[in-house]
């Protein structure tokens, strides 16, 4: 069968599926549908430049034209951001083709690392980290599906009126605020590492909680394991080297303690009131570009005033000397 006109014109659809209470002068809807012609237009030759050649009828919904009392206005979409990559190490692959330069990821887009290559994204107002030889696809901005490898979340220090769910073949793990990693090392076990925070896995016929310090392992057949990790294991090494940047130029010593904190989950402690206060005040010079967090730890101790030291796991600050 031919097109229609209607599948020929889908802005000319949007206008006419518009229920209107007062129609808008001719001249009004004639100017709004170039506009909205021109917008679905640049939509469409971006997917295209992205392989996304079945999205570019969908993409028409970036204007909805809505027709109250004569007036004709726009309301912009963007339909199905699901992540922003930002920062790579080596190639990714994205819907199965060389990374291509944009930044957003659609929810059904896949993106998969390589022996070499990890890959650091803004994921649902937190952070998504994956490790080498992972895939993953995104549903919505809260939701993925781990196709294999490993992955390091960090949603946020306080829970989420939207949690964020990692679905896989074993189960479906919810964070409760918290900094998580989830690996599938094979086919038949599912394993969780909890840094801070709380999360459950949710399987067919019951819901496993394991809490910061605690790591378990669950295996096709239900046998369930659940061992300690403390937040210094090796284990986390590979995220904290995927950490963001973080400027330190005219930044206060207490804002790069406590990024280098959450980074390397360890707890802020200062001594006194004084402490903090000082570390407030205190500004910082130079630059951390290319060191991990612990690195920088070391690198801006040698430089302030305020004395901090790495304790296990804390960072235990001291007021400056007067």
């Amino acid at each position: 069968m031919g097109d229609t006109m209607e599948d020929n014109d889908p802005v000319g659809s949007l206008i006419r599926r518009a229920r209107l209470r007062d129609l808008a002068p001719e001249t009004t809807e004639r100017r709004v549908r170039t506009e909205v012609r021109a917008a679905w237009q640049a939509a469409v030759d971006a997917r295209r430049r992205r392989r996304w050649r079945s999205f570019a009828a969908a993409a028409a919904v970036v204007a909805v034209a809505l027709i109250v009392g004569g007036r004709l206005s726009l309301t912009p979409v963007v339909p199905g951001v699901a992540a922003s990559i930002a920062h790579l190490t080596g190639q990714v692959l994205v819907n199965g083709a060389p990374f291509g330069g944009d930044m957003d990821l659609l929810a059904g887009d896949t993106l998969a690392t390589s022996p070499t290559s990890r890959a650091s994204l803004d994921f649902a107002e937190g952070a998504l980290r994956m490790d080498v030889d992972t895939a993953v696809r995104f549903v919505d901005g809260k939701r993925l599906r781990l196709l294999q490898g490993r992955l390091y979340i960090d949603s946020g220090a306080g829970p989420s009126s939207v949690p964020v769910q990692i679905v896989t073949a074993l189960g479906t793990v919810t964070d409760v605020g918290t900094q998580f990693q989830v690996t599938l090392p094979t086919d038949e076990t599912l394993q969780v590492g909890v840094r801070e925070g709380l999360v459950d896995v949710e399987q067919e016929d019951r819901i496993v909680s394991a809490k910061a310090g605690e790591a378990i392992q669950i295996t096709d057949n239900g046998e369930l394991t659940r061992t300690a990790v403390d937040s210094q294991d090796e284990s986390w090494d590979w995220a904290e080297a995927l950490a963001p940047r973080f400027d330190i130029e005219n930044r206060s010593l207490l804002e790069f303690l406590k990024w280098a904190a959450r980074e390397t989950g360890r707890g802020l402690v200062f001594k006194d009131i004084n402490a903090e206060r000082s570390a407030d005040r205190e500004m910082l010079r130079g630059s951390i570009d290319g060191m991990n967090p612990d690195q920088a730890l070391e690198a801006v101790r040698n430089t302030v005033q305020s004395p901090y030291q790495v304790v296990d796991d804390q960072i235990v600050v001291e007021a400056a000397s007067n």
